[in-house]
């Protein structure tokens, strides 16, 4: 029998982008893809770590990358004027751009989230090896956890490895 959504996806969003999203990430799980899926911390991501332990063996490693929230409101804001300005140069051309929400409060609250799912990964042991929190990080662990300041340049500050 052949792998099918629901082998690995419980619950599949009934359509729109999400659902399109959720079809080609089933697909690359069952394919065995390298995958890179980006979130914003705010929640541990168990749907997914369930979800490929369903359909393949994969190296399980989640990366979180801190910076100040001065850097972050900066680097967002100049993210979104640049991809403004392209897209107003060629229309026709560039994709209008995301405007994410760089509001100082909104953004603080994205970096206790992110430092929250940080912290309760260590606390409740999802990383192998440790005795996990089944009800938080499920029947499964992750291979490993990175994590990295980025206020000037990439440096790692964790890993759940060394």
């Amino acid at each position: 029998k052949s792998k099918s959504i629901k082998d690995c996806i419980d619950d599949m969003p009934k359509n729109g982008c999400n659902k399109l999203m959720i079809l080609e990430l089933n697909d690359a799980i069952i394919k065995g893809d390298n995958m890179i899926f980006e979130m914003n911390g705010d929640y541990y991501p168990k749907w997914l770590i369930t979800a490929i332990h369903k359909c393949n063996k994969y190296k399980i490693v989640i990366a979180g990358v801190k910076v100040s929230l001065n850097n972050l409101i900066k680097r967002n804001k100049n993210r979104s004027i640049n991809d403004m300005k392209k897209f107003l140069n060629n229309t026709n051309k560039n994709s209008a751009p995301r405007l994410p929400d760089v509001s100082k409060k909104y953004l603080l609250n994205q970096k206790i989230k992110l430092n929250k799912t940080l912290k309760n990964i260590m606390l409740n042991g999802c990383i192998k090896g440790n005795k996990s929190n089944i009800d938080y990080c499920s029947k499964y662990n992750i291979d490993r956890l990175l994590i990295y300041n980025n206020n000037t340049s990439m440096k790692k500050i964790y890993d759940s490895k060394e």
